[in-house]
């Protein structure tokens, strides 16, 4: 009988281990995705930035009569 509890003791250590590494292979792949977001929300607001610039630019060169954005309006 003392087999049978040696065994099954051992089985739930193991099975201890491997719920152990799964949890801090968890909390690293959390911590990798964090890491992702923060930079594609850095990467978001540059191209956001940028968007604002050249809309910015457009505005002032068509304000000095350079025609630069096609007006939908007109029949092709």
């Amino acid at each position: 009988m003392q087999n049978a509890e040696k065994i099954v003791s051992l089985q739930r250590q193991k099975q201890i281990k491997m719920e152990t590494q799964q949890t801090e292979n968890s909390e690293e792949r959390i911590a990798i995705l964090e890491q992702e977001l923060q930079k594609a929300r850095a990467q978001l607001a540059q191209a956001n930035m940028k968007i604002q610039v050249l809309d910015t630019l457009i505005d002032i060169a068509e304000r000095q009569g350079i025609k630069i954005r096609k007006n939908s309006a007109s029949k092709q």
